[in-house]
């Protein structure tokens, strides 16, 4: 899907004219019509990729039509084509978060190891009709799977990238990374 491809039709007599058409699921079009060309360069539209909201690739059915000189038919004949979703066509992410801490730790501003939690909240754009499969928001060693959430306080201490990663029904991934956040050690004085 966008990207051209080519057409050869064979005339058994050259003052015949063909239409040629496409229907892939709910969609029809015209690929070019009473033509009397051999060769035809088509461009499969992208809006052909909503019809696979579930898969990277479909068949639909092209059918030449043939017109005498004077316009009358001669005959129909159909054939299937393949056609494949591109790769760029993946869900668009966006993610923010924000420092939840507890305890001391609420005036001080940082992620502090035990006790601080991240909530984040992720948005997903799916792509040409796909929709989401699942996804997940990862950071210093948790996993949340859901759009929106907080975690578990932090147990490691370090410099972690907040990361959400959403995959669509067409089987398609991708991934939204902030900048590292850096998570301090603390322990209770002894």
């Amino acid at each position: 899907l966008g990207s051209e491809g080519e057409l050869k039709l064979t005339r058994a007599v050259d003052t015949f004219t063909h239409t040629v058409t496409y229907a892939l699921g709910g969609r029809r079009g015209t690929v070019a019509e009473r033509t009397q060309e051999t060769v035809l360069r088509w461009t499969p539209p992208l809006k052909l990729a909503y019809e696979l909201p579930d898969s990277a690739m479909g068949e639909g059915s092209m059918t030449v039509t043939t017109y005498t000189e004077s316009g009358e038919t001669v005959g129909e004949q159909s054939c299937p084509f393949t056609v494949y979703v591109p790769q760029s066509l993946v869900p668009r992410l966006s993610l923010a978060v924000t420092l939840e801490n507890s305890g001391a730790a609420e005036a001080w501003g940082v992620a502090v190891k035990g006790k601080t939690r991240l909530r984040f909240d992720a948005s997903v754009e799916n792509s040409c009709g796909a929709s989401v499969r699942e996804c997940a928001f990862t950071f210093a060693g948790q996993t949340v799977k859901a759009l929106q959430g907080v975690t578990e306080p932090v147990a490691r201490a370090g410099s972690f990238a907040p990361l959400f990663t959403a995959t669509d029904s067409r089987g398609r991934t991708a991934s939204a990374a902030l900048e590292e956040v850096t998570v301090y050690d603390y322990a209770l004085p002894s």
